[in-house]
């Protein structure tokens, strides 16, 4: 019986112990809050970035989610860039973090060289002293590319803007912080033309992604009228520059699998003197490894559009010019929506913005379904907006199930047969 009584003992005493450090090693870990608070970065290590040292940069990871803090304390009257450039290597490959939002609550929104993700985070910047100082934190997860856990993953940072180096992450554990509530809201409108200034994930018009992250087959109700309020809840894309990051312009392409939409606003972000006319060439459209030059033209002509726009609320019809270099066939479809308006940037100041309607059989002679399409313009920035066509899986599901219901039916018929017999 002592035996036993001392077993037990030695059994409890093991496990209140281990129990003891399990909890003092939580009660270690930092709770990372995107809140505008930022208590919560101080027992963070710092590193210093840029030429001139000008920046203390801090990331960690918890779980799935990378969050990045910013400040300017050794850099009077300097800026951060709160519109994005941030490149986040996992393992090797490449993801981007670009914001939109208001002058301190921002969004974070996530892509990849192939793929866009929409948001995947928030962000908050603060100053003090007049705005002498600045501090800017935001939380970048990437469940969204299939990453559930970047504990065992060499993860780094780094923006252009701010230096060459690469802030590497550390690694804080299992995901236990969160967002604050407030600052995930990132819904903004644009005067005069109702220009969506914002982004967001969850769109009203029950977008989906694929695996990969790209945008499938969704249910949209645009209207091409140059007013693009229908677009405020579908996922932006900035297209920009590195070497460039004072003209930021937008896109966004979806498709219901009968049409394709495409959104473009040009730069959005400055006062005066921006890149804002509507860029009307350079257009790569690349549908199923089909490549298309499209051109924004006067309707029923190969001509580009000219600045025609002078003040906000003017609107123009557009059409589109197609060349397939592969077939040597230059097309102007007559079929297709456009509409171009001049419209309010975020600082009130004009810029263009051009919508399209384009009916997919003009670009192929199936369906969307599994099909790629991609569109990129060098002239406005390195970025590619991706769309991808819905599988036919559902549709072999509903046919494998009618079957089985099929032959249910005629089992049971056939045994109540049986026994009548």
């Amino acid at each position: 019986m002592k035996k036993v009584l001392l077993i037990l003992s030695f059994v409890f005493a093991l496990f209140f112990f281990s129990n003891l450090s399990v909890y003092a090693d939580s009660t270690s870990t930092t709770n990372i809050k995107i809140d505008g608070s930022f208590d919560d970065w101080n027992n963070v290590a710092k590193t210093k970035v840029g030429s001139g040292s000008y920046y203390n940069e801090a990331a960690v990871v918890e779980g799935d989610t990378l969050y990045v803090y910013v400040d300017t304390k050794d850099y009077t009257w300097g800026y951060i860039p709160t519109w994005g450039g941030y490149t986040i290597n996992v393992g090797g490959n490449s993801y981007y973090a670009n914001f939109s939002g208001g002058s301190s609550n921002f969004t974070t929104t996530g892509s990849s060289n192939s793929a866009n993700f929409g948001t995947v985070g928030t962000g908050v910047e603060v100053q003090e002293n007049q705005g002498q100082t600045k501090m800017f934190e935001f939380s970048y997860s990437l469940s969204k590319m299939g990453i559930s856990d970047l504990s065992n993953q060499v993860v780094t940072v780094s923006n252009s803007s701010m230096g060459t180096q690469a802030v590497k992450a550390e690694n804080i554990g299992s995901s236990t912080s969160s967002d604050s509530s407030s600052s995930s809201s990132s819904s903004s409108s644009s005067s005069g033309a109702n220009s969506s200034t914002s982004s967001s994930s969850s769109s009203s018009s029950s977008e989906s992604k694929n695996s990969t992250g790209e945008y499938t087959v969704g249910n949209y109700n645009i209207v091409i009228d140059g007013s693009f309020s229908d677009w405020k809840d579908i996922t932006k894309t900035d297209i920009y520059f590195n070497y460039d990051l004072y003209n930021i312009k937008e896109g966004a392409m979806v498709s219901d699998g009968t049409y394709l939409y495409i959104y473009i606003r040009m730069d959005y972000t400055v006062t005066n003197d921006a890149y804002s006319h509507l860029q009307a060439s350079g257009y790569v459209l690349t549908v199923g490894g089909t490549k298309y030059d499209l051109t924004i033209v006067n309707p029923g002509t190969g001509t580009p559009v000219t600045n025609n726009l002078k003040n906000v609320g003017d609107t123009q019809k557009v059409g589109i010019d197609l060349w397939n270099g592969a077939k040597q066939k230059n097309t102007i479809p007559s079929d297709v929506e456009g509409m171009a308006a001049k419209v309010y940037g975020d600082k009130n100041a004009p810029t263009d913005a051009v919508e399209l309607k384009i009916p997919l059989s003009d670009l192929t002679t199936s369906s969307q379904s599994g099909q790629i399409i991609t569109l990129k313009n060098g002239n406005l920035g390195d970025q590619t907006l991706t769309i991808s066509g819905g599988s036919t899986g559902p549709i072999i599901l509903a046919v494998i199930g009618l079957t089985i219901a099929i032959v249910g039916v005629w089992k049971f018929n056939e045994r109540r047969n049986r026994k009548k017999v």
